[in-house]
């Protein structure tokens, strides 16, 4: 056997330094704390409570009966704490003997606010009381118990400060989020979102098919029955552990976990009706009975003129009577029914101190608040002499969505563990043509003409096409309702996360994962069945199908140490690689045949494809130091290269500094059961958005 030379070591660090952690788990004398964390006013087990040796590495999660283990505990005096949601912390120190055992229990109190709750970050999770910069939590599982709650949408409306929510109006759309409002004119001012450590896809207008208004969002294929809690994370801080484009905040997002005992099994059924319950405006028509005193004849008998306000201006025509009329709200004409919404869903979860899992089945379908009137129909079957009107064409908004989700958390030792989450979903949906799109349902009927029976010739369509439009501008709902928009997704999520603990002083982490997406856009107008648009009548068909792949890297190193008997320090240091695919083909046809549904029904085909893909890879360090774990200083670096920075600019460096203090954990601070906690915390950051994939290529008009 060879041994290896102080020179050969060098040349192979990572040898060295498993050597080194090796010889220092070996020689140094290892304790134990065990012992159980209950309710103090009943005295029942509390299941996931967190108990952690301040200072160290070490940590451990409390099983079904409420007992917890650490194991590897050096010999001395140590500060141990106890944390669960919604309980107020305790710390109590304890003196730890080598290579034998301290008994150590504790019990918590109710509290609706603690400072030592955990929050998530890029390197695994944290007392709140140690981060400097603004981190908003939303306890999911609550608000899921007690409240209706159909997306992600509802799970962020007003649940944060300094969280806007501007959600969509239409099943299965999407919402816009801002936090601390925008920062950017030109690129995109979404948060990025994070699912168990990676990175995931966001789009909001996530369609190659435009409706003229909120397109579907990846967010909401997320089903919140899942998911666990929510950390929003705010300011420029966030760049320093999520990157480059972290500029607008990031959303972190945990799902549910096993946790060691029985199986617990948990069933829902949701069905109920979808209403609109909006008040919207009433159409106006100004009006002269007397004739115009210039410009063109009467256009109605007995003198009746429509006054435009640019005769109104011109003092051509004195408006003396108005017309209103509100299609929203008659019984003929009113796109709006009401909806049904159903759901059913299966969770379980349970296993062992060594294995625990989590697996969910969900089911949801839901169909809109938009209709076509049965008047509308009835023209329609009429006019473009076809057999039946489509269930699409007669509700042309709705969703229907299957979610699966299996978590494992396997112990493999005291000191490693890993866990597996995969998620997995298909959903179909359809989407109306609506908002400001000229053929879409909410400029005609915004821009109605104030009465209900007019007799219009739609523009384009023959002579003898005579109808009447009950109220609306142009087009009716058998014309835009019979555009059929289609969206069909399967989406896959999977990460995995190792935690080894080699030494009671130093943690390593890494994180690694992948989101794919797989959709298919389709948009389909019958030959004779549209608007009279364009060529629109003649019918045109489009498929594009698009895929994206999302990948995530992430391996960090935490070391905690003491530089005094109140004075602790942690060090960490890590690397991230974020890779985003995104690929797509479309194809499309017009002048279908009669009955044509399919691209090559039709007399003139074309077709196109796209491919972006950006990658970011970060280095990152931080620093932080604890006074009596009441004073804590934070600073950082990031350091990050993309691929959309181009040839004359490698890399952005994003620097961080906080400052935490729990003033109520002082002596002098005055007890008071009306503020139980108290403190005050600042940080400054800097952040950037990286430029569009393709913005660094030139371009020639």
């Amino acid at each position: 056997m060879t041994i290896p030379t102080p020179r050969s070591l060098a040349r192979r660090p990572l040898l060295a330094l498993g050597l080194l952690l090796g010889s220092a788990g070996s020689l140094a004398a290892q304790g134990i704390v065990s012992g159980r964390v209950t309710d103090k006013a009943n005295g029942s087990a509390l299941v996931g409570a967190r108990v952690v040796v301040l200072g160290t590495s070490l940590t451990a999660s409390t099983n079904a009966d409420g007992r917890y283990r650490i194991t590897g505990v050096p010999g001395g005096e140590h500060q141990v704490r106890a944390s669960q949601i919604a309980y107020a912390s305790i710390t109590k120190t304890i003196t730890a003997t080598d290579q034998g055992a301290t008994t150590l229990d504790f019990a918590l109190v109710l509290t609706p606010y603690s400072l030592d709750e955990v929050v998530v970050t890029a390197t695994g999770d944290q007392a709140k009381r140690e981060v400097g910069n603004a981190v908003s939590t939303v306890e999911v599982a609550d608000l899921v118990r007690n409240t209706p709650v159909a997306n992600m949408n509802d799970l962020l409306v007003a649940k944060a400060p300094g969280v806007s929510v501007l959600p969509g109006n239409l099943t299965g759309s999407g919402a816009r989020v801002r936090i601390r409002g925008a920062s950017s004119l030109s690129l995109s001012n979404n948060p990025i979102y994070v699912v168990d450590g990676i990175r995931v896809n966001s789009d909001v207008n996530s369609s190659a098919i435009g409706i003229g208004g909120t397109n579907p969002s990846r967010v909401n294929d997320l089903n919140p029955e899942d998911i666990e809690s929510i950390d929003i994370v705010k300011g420029p801080s966030a760049s320093t552990l999520y990157g480059t484009d972290a500029a607008n905040g990031v959303i972190v997002i945990k799902t549910k976990k096993g946790r060691a005992g029985k199986p617990i099994w948990n069933a829902w059924m949701e069905a109920g009706a979808v209403t609109d319950r909006n008040t919207y405006p009433t159409n106006y028509r100004g009006w002269s009975i007397a004739p115009k005193t210039g410009g063109s004849a009467p256009s109605a008998p007995n003198n009746v003129t429509q006054c435009l306000l640019s005769d109104v201006v011109a003092h051509t025509c004195v408006q003396d009577s108005v017309s209103s009329f509100n299609p929203w709200a008659d019984n003929q004409a009113s796109p709006l029914h009401t909806g049904a919404r159903q759901s059913y869903g299966l969770q379980v979860s349970g296993g062992t101190d060594a294995i625990r899992y989590y697996v969910s089945g969900d089911w949801e379908d839901e169909v809109g608040v938009l209709h076509m009137p049965d008047i509308f129909q009835q023209r329609l079957l009429a006019l473009r002499n076809i057999g039946q009107v489509s269930y699409a064409q007669q509700n042309p908004n709705a969703l229907r969505k299957t979610n699966v989700r299996a978590n494992l958390a396997v112990n493999l030792s005291e000191k490693a563990d890993v866990q597996i989450n995969t998620g997995f979903l298909t959903s179909t949906q359809r989407l109306p043509q609506t908002d400001n799109n000229t053929t879409g349902l909410g400029s005609n009927l915004y821009g109605g003409p104030g009465f209900k029976h007019n007799i219009v010739n739609p523009p384009g369509a023959p002579a003898a096409f005579l109808r009447d439009n009950y109220g609306y501008q142009r087009y009716t709902p058998d014309e835009f309702f019979s555009e059929t928009v289609t969206q069909d997704i399967n989406r896959t999520i999977s990460s995995g996360t190792f935690n080894y603990r080699p030494t009671h002083w130093l943690a390593l982490r890494g994180v690694g994962g992948v989101d794919f997406i797989s959709r298919d856009d389709g948009d389909l107008c019958r030959r004779d069945e549209c608007t009279y648009f364009g060529t629109s009548k003649a019918g045109f068909r489009t498929d594009a199908r698009a895929t994206f792949w999302d990948y995530t890297g992430d391996v960090n190193s935490t070391a905690s140490y003491h530089l005094g008997r109140d004075l602790g320090a942690k060090t960490i240091v890590g690397a991230q690689y974020v890779k985003e695919k995104f690929s797509r083909n479309s194809a499309q046809a017009s002048d279908l045949t009669p009955g044509g549904v399919t691209i090559n029904s039709g007399a003139n085909l074309s077709a196109d494809e796209t491919t972006t893909l950006t990658a970011t890879l970060g280095f990152f360090a931080e620093q932080s130091l604890g006074y009596k774990d009441r004073l804590f200083f934070t600073a950082a670096v990031r350091s990050d290269k993309n691929s959309a920075f181009g040839a004359n600019f490698q890399r952005v460096y994003y620097p961080k500094a906080s400052i935490s203090y729990v003033l109520s954990d002082e002596p002098f601070f005055p007890k008071s059961n009306v503020l139980t906690s108290f403190r005050l915390r600042g940080a400054y950051g800097a952040s950037g958005r990286q430029p569009g994939p393709n913005d660094a290529t030139a371009f020639l008009a």
